[in-house]
């Protein structure tokens, strides 16, 4: 199985490389993106755009994106969408195109292309022009705050969290879905939904992630 990875330098997504490449089931990683990963491995394809473009066919089974920004990192609102929206959807055209048939993205809690929230408004169009692609498989991974070492300190998220840790205990039913997650934990997920490729549209939230972590097992 031949799977492309955009966003493979960030912190989910360079954990989500590393599982990719020790899966057996993974014949090629390819992976996409602004900048080298710095990884070397005889299963690695690394491929890196132009001026955010992809000017080269790609040929993969399967397309995760891990592509994730503020607006702070990334300078703007219209950068931000940019990073967060318009690139991961013209790439997921260009490789559907080619014969991908598969897709997993990571998206987030509340997404919503209604919402009047900026970050989630953007990823609730990410979610509905992925779906309107035609992938036969669609797997939306929706996290809360993910937890993991960034280079990067962001204090807003660094608030939230905190304050999601003290009412964690509460965070039941329905309410679970906001209860904080490993990064390690969500490309697990991401992988996992790939190689199963089931035919349709799948939302994941905290307690499907579990679920699915708890049922299916990735190599060591």
């Amino acid at each position: 199985m031949i799977i492309a990875i955009l966003g493979a330098t960030g912190l989910t997504g360079n954990i989500c490389l590393h599982y990719l490449l020790n899966d057996p089931k993974i014949t090629q990683v390819i992976a996409i993106g602004r900048r080298n990963t710095g990884v070397i491995h005889s299963k690695l394809t690394e491929i890196i755009l132009f001026h955010n473009v992809l000017i080269e066919q790609v040929y993969a089974d399967a397309l995760i994106n891990c592509l994730g920004t503020t607006i702070k990192k990334a300078g703007s609102e219209k950068a931000f969408q940019s990073i967060d929206f318009e690139l991961p959807v013209s790439i997921a055209r260009e490789l559907f195109k080619q014969g991908c048939t598969c897709a997993a993205t990571i998206s987030a809690v509340g997404a919503d292309v209604s919402s009047s929230f900026l970050y989630t408004r953007t990823k609730g169009r990410l979610e509905a022009q992925m779906q309107e692609i035609g992938f036969e498989s669609l797997s939306i991974v929706r996290p809360s705050f993910i937890l993991g070492s960034r280079s990067e300190k962001r204090a807003g998220e660094i608030f939230a969290l905190t304050i999601l840790k003290l009412v964690n205990p509460l965070l039941l039913g329905p309410l679970s879905r906001y209860k904080p997650m490993d990064a390690a934990d969500i490309a697990k997920a991401l992988l996992l939904s790939v190689l199963q490729c089931k035919p349709g549209k799948r939302i994941f939230y905290y307690s499907n992630i579990r679920k699915l972590l708890k049922n299916e097992a990735l190599p060591k």
